[in-house]
């Protein structure tokens, strides 16, 4: 079952008997909110999941908007506007037998100004035959795209409006898929994971049993952090190969690997209590691989014996040299079950995001290649920024022969104490210099 949490908001607004409670039956196809004659009937919101087409979101009928100053007339003004404010898309429902007044211009201005942003389709409803569609060109002066012309009694029209209400919202999913940032949570089997997802979301939003592997499917979720928007993915626990033969198992492990690649910040959970396994070796590697950013969140950080400076310092020395391939991975000592260093995480995923996505600075880079000549006796020729998400360079030298394991990581290790690429990988490529 979808989870209504996570569907777009569909508002109906207008003013009072402009129809909206008929369209909203019609729309759902039954008889969910009061339809009556008397203007102001419905004051209360009333929402339902809509579908259409396969897409499903939730629909919202409103109080109707008017101009009165009375007490109750107020309350339904406030509920209105924290009822678009939520909304991923806008109705904007007009009735076509009826003039443009002021508080349909006072609505089309408010909804410029104040909602700036928000996608509104204008809706003239009681357009109950083809003659009437001529009594609706003067809607355009509100200041938004021509009307859809709807009959919400005879359903005339109520098909291609939910086409266009389903195109917009997937456009807009779109738009905020590209905008958000995408978090995987990875690990060995039972390390804490799903316990600090529904830390970060503030609530019980997966399962959470001491019985490893609980979590048998990857769990894509949106939320919001002080204003940025990000997806965050709880994956199933890795297991070794040898013990992912089992269907679902196999397939837990594929969907883990997918998540991987569609994410931009792996959050590498381990079990502080018990070190680094071989397992914890290979997911590790499989981060670098795809090229990730990567936090490393040392779980259960409670069980590790000792004083709290001493012990963090060994333990990051510790993780240092059995990842070495991910030195670059900042280390976060957390603890699930007392929210230890939990309240860290979202700054240091900001932050990490940052210098994956940096494109590195080609002055910088410049002045770099004179120091490279000088240390390494003219073996740097010049750099060449190729890319982002991670930083990419082109590097030519004079030999290829000489570029080494040592020689890389001295080059390397330069350029990230001249750049700050804390939990970001960044590839380079080698060309010899003609």
């Amino acid at each position: 079952m979808t989870d209504e949490k996570e569907l777009p908001r569909v508002v109906l607004i207008g003013s009072p008997n402009a129809g909206k409670s008929s369209l909203f039956n019609r729309l759902l196809g039954e008889q969910k909110s009061i339809v009556e004659k008397e203007p102001g009937v419905t004051r209360d919101f009333l929402e339902a999941v809509c579908s259409w087409r396969g897409i499903s979101f939730i629909l919202m009928d409103t109080g109707g908007i008017s101009t009165s100053n009375l007490p109750l007339g107020a309350k339904v003004m406030e509920q209105v506007d924290n009822a678009v404010s939520r909304a991923s898309l806008i109705l904007f429902v007009l009735d076509a037998k009826k003039e443009v007044g002021i508080e349909e211009e006072e609505v089309a201005r408010s909804l410029r100004v104040k909602f700036k942003g928000k996608p509104v389709l204008l809706v003239a409803n009681k357009v109950d035959h083809p003659k009437d569609e001529a009594l609706i060109s003067d809607f355009c002066r509100l200041g938004f795209d021509f009307p859809y012309p709807v009959s919400a009694l005879h359903g005339i029209g109520s098909g291609d409006l939910l086409d266009a209400v389903t195109a917009r919202l997937e456009k807009r999913n779109a738009e905020i898929a590209e905008s958000s940032l995408t978090l995987c949570l990875i690990g060995r089997p039972n390390v804490g994971k799903s316990s600090i997802l529904n830390h970060i979301l503030g609530e019980s939003r997966v399962i959470v049993h001491d019985e490893p592997g609980t979590t048998r499917d990857s769990v894509d979720i949106q939320f919001s952090h002080e204003g940025a928007l990000f997806s965050m993915i709880d994956t199933a626990g890795l297991r070794k190969r040898s013990k992912a033969n089992h269907s679902i198992e196999f397939y837990s492990r594929t969907r883990t690997i997918q998540a991987l690649r569609k994410s931009q910040i792996a959050l590498l959970v381990i079990s502080a209590d018990e070190g680094i396994t071989l397992q914890d070796k290979k997911i590790a590697g499989e981060i670098s691989e795809f090229g990730k950013g990567v936090i490393i969140l040392a779980n259960k950080w409670d069980l590790v014996p000792g004083s709290e400076k001493h012990r963090i310092e060994k333990f990051r020395q510790y993780i240092q040299k059995e990842l070495y391939f991910i030195s670059y991975a900042p280390i976060l000592p957390v603890s699930a079950l007392t929210n230890y260093g939990l309240n860290k995480i979202m700054p240091e995923v900001q932050h990490v995001f940052q210098c994956w996505s940096q494109e590195l600075d080609a002055a910088k880079l410049k002045s770099l290649v004179k120091e490279f000549r000088f240390f390494f006796k003219g073996m740097v020729q010049s750099i060449r920024v190729l890319g982002k998400r991670p930083p990419a360079l082109q590097i030519k030298v004079k030999s290829r022969k000489e570029v080494h394991f040592s020689f890389q990581r001295a080059v390397e290790g330069k350029i990230r104490e001249v750049f700050d690429l804390t939990g970001s990988p960044f590839k380079v490529k080698w060309l010899k210099s003609f």
